[in-house]
């Protein structure tokens, strides 16, 4: 039995991008810094989007425990706005900030996608960092970053959360268990990695993200869904000159928000 709901997923996302027998750290491979330089600077010419998503759906079913009921609050739309002091992450400062933005009825975050799907202990912090409201049933899933890990990884982040979103809607028993069905009938869902500019100057991902994009149409047109919807994949950055201090003014936040915009369409 597995112990989380996505056991086994990081090795099938190593071997999609030729990591898997690789000596760069411990496995999963796809975590490491050289790992995100070395598909920057040799694209994987056989990376296929569309086989990806649909190993990680494969997966994501056979480790669902079907005897187990998922948590109500899985995605929940309210926002979690408390921050506890010893929390110094510069990603969960700039995720409270902004949902405590004044008038704030757009924003929300730390929504849980897996709870209760294998077993009453694991993946009660697997949480999408913010969703935006884009209106007319369009939202914007977002792995928030400002210094941790790599575009890699938070585009992988995003990724098996936008997966477990599609196994939760096309499941009636999940579906019909969350206690709100608002995220769980959008007509397009974006998934997005949004991080200061310099967070990905290192890096030549445009490839990625356009394999990743048609992946995902490919996909969930071959998933025959009843009720057409929509997914793809975007690198966001803010504005090059927004950086989140203790001296940031929710106005700036706010301006960089409404300025974010694709990184490598820039």
């Amino acid at each position: 039995m597995a112990k989380h709901i996505l056991e086994g997923v990081g090795e099938i996302i190593d071997e999609a991008f030729s990591l898997n027998d690789c000596k760069i750290g411990k496995s999963p491979h796809y975590r490491h810094i050289k790992s995100c330089k070395r598909i920057s600077v040799n694209p994987v010419q056989k990376f296929d989007g569309e086989k990806l998503c649909t190993s990680i759906l494969k997966k994501i079913k056979s480790n669902r425990v079907e005897t187990r009921s998922p948590s109500l609050e899985n995605w929940r739309v309210e926002s979690q706005k408390y921050i506890h002091s010893g929390n110094g992450s510069p990603e969960v400062k700039l995720e409270r900030a902004i949902v405590n933005l004044p008038d704030n009825n757009k924003w929300i975050n730390a929504v849980p996608t897996s709870s209760g799907l294998v077993n009453g202990r694991a993946d009660k912090k697997r949480n999408i960092d913010l969703i935006y409201d884009c209106g007319e049933k369009s939202f914007e899933f977002i792995e928030l970053k400002v210094e941790s890990n790599t575009p890699l990884y938070a585009a992988m982040e995003i990724l098996q959360y936008g997966i477990l979103y599609v196994f939760t809607r096309v499941n009636k028993q999940l579906s019909s268990a969350a206690k709100s069905d608002k995220l769980l009938t959008a007509e397009t869902i974006h998934l997005r990695v949004l991080a200061p500019s310099n967070y990905y100057k290192d890096y030549e991902l445009g490839w990625l993200e356009l394999k990743i994009c048609n992946g995902l149409t490919s996909f969930l047109n071959n998933l025959k869904l009843d009720t057409q919807w929509q997914m793809d994949f975007r690198f966001d950055a803010f504005p090059s000159n927004f950086q989140m201090t203790d001296s940031t003014t929710q106005e700036q936040i706010k301006e960089a928000l409404k300025d974010r915009a694709g990184f490598y369409d820039m």
